[in-house]
């Protein structure tokens, strides 16, 4: 199996085993502090990757980077659910889930970019760069995130939502249930296995996992070729995963 399938499948493996746990934490820790720390200490990670000098250390660092973004999406329904009535739910997922699409658009752009204008400066791959800026970038985002982000209606502190504004988003929405967050394996479980989305959505995961992963994984492979022809095994490795981490911006 070639390095850059396994450090597919462990970017992988870490976003299948961090989608649950995130979307039952969520329900417990306040969005305004879960999701701007997983933020940082994604950041922090991502940041680290610039550093690993073997194929283990960024088989380790994918996969918790990996885990930690896992929070994003089901985090992000979760919050939406919280403001959006559930007719209005559909057209802000399409919304938030094309933007994540139109960042990887502009990957290849920057990447190029970046290759053109930092590979060498400071000693540094232009791979590692790649690591260095989206983590450093990440950090204030969180940091805002702290401080500004809205919470649920029902809890929200935000100084830029007035009394009425906040009144007006609880009213709207219907009621929710005061055991809703008391989520038991027990019950949840056969609520799961019983609905026919989880089989249709799960399916065409894979089957659309399975296309994107074939063409990544064979347009890396000739990329480590090529860059082993030049540079060190580690170095290849390196340059590779920068290019899986710029298909994954947004």
């Amino acid at each position: 199996m070639s390095t850059d399938s396994i450090l597919l499948y462990m970017f992988s493996a870490g976003s299948v085993v961090g989608h649950i746990p995130h979307a039952l934490l969520i329900q417990k820790i306040a969005p305004r502090i879960y999701l701007p720390l997983n933020l940082i200490f994604w950041s922090g990670v991502t940041t680290c990757l610039a550093a690993c000098k073997t194929h283990e250390g960024l088989c380790a660092a994918r996969f918790f980077q990996s885990f930690l973004e896992a929070s994003i999406y089901a985090s992000s329904m979760y919050v939406f659910d919280s403001w959006y009535k559930p007719s209005e739910l559909s057209k802000r997922a399409a919304i938030f889930t094309a933007v994540g699409q139109l960042g990887s658009l502009f990957a290849g752009i920057m990447m190029t970019a970046m290759n053109q204008s930092l590979h060498g400066n400071s000693g540094l791959k232009v791979w590692q760069w790649v690591f260095l800026i989206n983590g450093l970038t990440g950090i204030p985002v969180g940091v805002f995130g702290l401080f500004f982000f809205p919470d649920l209606p029902e809890t929200t502190k935000a100084s830029y939502l007035g009394r009425e504004e906040v009144h007006i988003a609880t009213e709207r929405l219907p009621a929710k249930k005061l055991d809703s967050h008391d989520i038991q394996w027990r019950t949840l479980l056969p609520k799961v296995i019983r609905s026919p989305y989880i089989y249709v959505l799960a399916g065409l995961s894979v089957v659309g996992g399975m296309l994107e992963a074939f063409a990544l994984s064979r347009h890396l492979d000739d990329k480590t070729k090529n860059s082993q022809s030049n540079d060190s095994d580690d170095e290849a490795v390196g340059e590779v995963v920068s290019e899986q981490q710029m298909t994954k911006i947004g």
